[in-house]
């Protein structure tokens, strides 16, 4: 719980930081809002916590690890197909499932950042 309560207040400093890169025109090259630094902490903490840290942590990592391609199944409403073909094409990547949850935890962070602002 002690991490828990230290990682929300680094979040929360985060979430304070913003910045812009200019050039010599006053043109914008690079802006990063605020937001993004949280994001970017909270994908790392989701990749490499441990198989045994959530209830169904353990199995969506067995079923990554045995997907193929027979196991999409394309356009049937009877199968997530969806999301077979995401974990199949991560799968085809790597086999390291502490790089298919911090690529879950990008897709759920940007569509949550997306949503709240």
């Amino acid at each position: 719980m002690n991490f828990y309560l230290q990682l929300l207040g680094i979040v929360v400093v985060l979430s304070f930081l913003e910045f812009k890169i200019i050039n010599n025109e006053k043109q914008v090259l690079l802006f990063v809002k605020r937001g993004f630094f949280p994001c970017v902490l909270l994908c790392c903490v989701a990749g490499v916590r441990a198989l045994k840290v959530g209830k169904d942590n353990y199995s969506y990592s067995r079923y990554f690890l045995k997907m193929t391609f027979e196991r999409v199944h394309f356009f049937n409403p009877n199968f997530h197909w969806i999301y077979n073909l995401w974990d199949l094409i991560i799968r085809q990547f790597t086999d390291n499932v502490f790089v298919f949850n911090f690529c879950c935890a990008i897709v759920i962070y940007v569509a949550l950042y997306f949503f709240v602002t």
